[in-house]
């Protein structure tokens, strides 16, 4: 699940382990990442982002983002706010939705009103100030899949297996529609429309699996079945469109009964832009002249396929895009590559010279291996990173609550490694140093420290350890009984150190049943805060599962407490494939590497000279050579005759 900002400027997605996390789109910087304490123990299934509407200056920082709702699986729906990165309500829509999985949600325009669903057949409206219900909207026996509230805040339209529209001043529904739709809704999304247009009146709906994507024209009040239909060759996984006024055209309409003359009535014509992307990564863009129809034989007319007018490959890795908020432009803001390192960019559809005229294909950055920008693109971003980093230092910032968080993480490490006395230094030499220079001097420091503390660590893991002092499984056991009961860290590290296993065997044996869920939780939670650890504490998560396997299994809530270990565990098997494929190209490239090296050696040796001849010195070395032989003869006659 991914999201843009309405205003464009920010990016949200959930990751696999239940982390919200929120990237800046100028400079594709990772700005946030929160989760909750129990983020493990159920999954996200719904997203909705809304924020403040200024006027005027733009709010800059953190303090523009608003308000992101998550939709659970366990049908709580956990509003956050942003600015503080902190959860500003959790509201328990179980209570009303039941205990399915919150299927969609979606902010009012103004941000003070939630609308959340599932497969209840109740829509709530949230009040977001206090955190209650204020009114329910039926939407039928299968529930909804899907929401949109239109950009004037007057019409709630709600997909399910049919389409129903609610008037949100009276509360009343107002249509609903069944034609066009084979499956389920899964997208539904209102145009961005311009002055001229009712900002309700073109809604764009996509069903499950289905390979196309109906326009409704809420105006046809005769008629429910849908004014255009656009294909694609796969499902849409996400749906975007804009709608804008063109030329007026004279249509001729049919003779009338009584009067045998034809009347030319002036119809609008409304330029479509419409943009659909799949979940393999690929991306779908249509431009379409739309004129509205009269009665039902245009509409059948009308609503034949439309074939994308451009398309991306699949290779592209479009994680999502919108139409670019910018007026008197045509432009797509796309986010591509992966979630771990998404890359953010805008690209123009039309040609640059001749508005309108299409492009081709469309031209994307090129992402490396390692799922970085390019050089060119990082060093471009480095250099607005530093120009914006002096433009906050003349001007006071209040950090965040993430911000404080980072600040102290990075104190602690200075903290344990160094003092501040011995990066004092010379103060003449600090102070012909700039800012810069001097933060990355200390970042230097640190990380030498870090890496000598880390290989003594190594050093004294690998060392052998002393039989004498070895606890035995009895006294083991009773001081992890100790620990558990006092919640004592140090104790419980003192006991997860051993490593030997028939000992973590007998240990974990020992422990009493009420005290196993404790442990087990402990393991997971170090676990998740230090996967390096995943070595060391191995052997004990292995005995806790082998020795108390009837205790687990007749636990009632057992799923609940083994979901964050197999999240945990899905996790780390999910990412073990990729590494053993970087592990297994990082060879590659190593091997060859010194096979080049070697042949560069092998080559400068053998285009060194053997024998070297200097001019006017040939001779004598020859009568030398001659002399040496003679004298050598001589030996030899001499040793003959004796």
């Amino acid at each position: 699940m991914q999201l843009f900002a309405d205003s464009q400027t920010h990016f949200a997605a959930v990751s696999e382990d239940g982390r919200l996390k929120v990237w800046d789109v100028s400079n594709g910087a990772l700005q946030q990442e929160l989760k909750e304490r129990d983020h493990l123990s159920y999954r996200y299934t719904s997203l909705a982002w809304t924020q403040p509407k200024t006027k005027g200056k733009k709010r800059s920082g953190d303090s523009g983002l608003g308000l992101l709702a998550l939709g659970t699986s366990s049908g709580i729906v956990v509003v956050w706010d942003l600015a503080t990165g902190e959860v500003k309500h959790t509201l328990q829509a179980d209570a009303v939705h039941g205990s399915g999985a919150v299927q969609a949600l979606t902010f009012n325009p103004q941000g003070s009103l939630l609308y959340s669903s599932s497969s209840d057949k109740h829509v709530l409206e949230w009040n977001v100030s206090n955190g209650k219900v204020e009114r329910k909207f039926r939407c039928g026996s299968g529930g909804a899949s899907a929401l949109a509230v239109s950009a004037d805040g007057e019409i709630l339209a709600v997909g399910g297996s049919a389409l129903r529209t609610f008037d949100l001043s009276s509360g009343k529904k107002s249509r609903k529609l069944v034609s066009g739709l084979s499956t389920a809704v899964t997208q539904l999304r209102f145009a961005n429309v311009e002055t001229g247009i009712e900002s309700s009146r073109f809604l764009f709906a996509a069903t499950a699996g289905a390979r196309f994507v109906n326009m409704y024209d809420l105006e046809l009040t005769e008629h429910d079945a849908p004014a255009l239909t656009f294909s694609l060759p796969s499902s849409a996984d996400a749906v975007f469109a804009r709608a804008s006024v063109g030329e007026a055209v004279t249509k001729k309409s049919k003779k009338n009964k009584k009067s045998k003359k034809e009347k030319e009535a002036v119809k609008p014509v409304i330029n479509l832009l419409v943009g659909a992307t799949a979940a393999a990564g690929a991306m779908f863009l249509w431009a379409h002249k739309y004129q509205q129809v009269e009665d039902a034989s245009e509409l059948a007319l009308a609503s034949k396929p439309l074939p994308p007018t451009l398309s991306t490959a699949e290779s592209a890795g479009i994680l999502l895009a919108e139409l670019s908020t910018q007026k008197d432009k045509t432009e797509v803001l796309v986010a591509r590559g992966s979630l771990v390192k998404p890359v953010f960019e805008t690209v123009s559809p039309v040609e640059e010279n001749t508005p309108s005229q299409w492009k081709k294909e469309l031209e994307f950055t090129e992402i490396s291996d390692a799922l970085l920008l390019t050089a060119e693109r990082a060093d471009k971003n480095g250099k607005r990173q530093k120009v914006e980093a002096t433009a906050e230092d003349e001007k006071t910032h209040v950090p965040t609550l993430s911000e404080r968080r980072a600040l102290a993480n990075s104190m602690a490490v200075v903290d344990d490694t160094t003092s501040f006395e011995d990066l004092d230094g010379d103060e003449d030499e600090e102070d012909e140093l700039t800012l810069a220079e001097r933060v990355e001097a200390l970042r230097e420091r640190v990380e030498g420290d870090v890496t000598a503390a880390l290989s003594r660590a190594e050093r004294d893991a690998d060392a052998p350890e002393d039989k004498d002092n070895k606890p035995d499984a009895s006294s083991l056991a009773s001081v992890l009984e100790q620990a558990l009961q006092a919640r004592d860290n140090a104790l419980l590290e003192y006991c997860l150190r051993t490593r030997d296993v028939k000992v973590v065997a007998k240990t974990v044996a020992r422990v009493p049943a009420s005290r196993v869920l404790a442990l087990l939780e402990v393991i997971v939670r170090k676990l998740e805060r230090s996967p390096n650890r995943f070595a060391r504490l191995c052997p004990w998560l292995r005995a806790v599962l082998l020795h108390h396997t009837a205790y687990l299994v007749a636990q009632p809530d057992l799923v609940p407490s083994l979901s964050a270990l197999y999240q945990l565990l899905e996790t780390r098997l999910q990412v073990h494939e990729q590494m053993q494929k970087l592990s297994g190209r990082l060879a590659l490239v190593l091997g060859q590497i010194h096979v080049n090296n070697g042949n560069n050696e092998q080559e400068d040796d053998e285009t060194r000279a053997a024998v070297v001849y200097h001019e006017g010195e040939e001779e004598v070395e020859v009568d030398g050579d001659d002399s040496s032989q003679e004298e050598e003869d001589e030996d030899d006659v001499e040793t003959e005759d004796e």
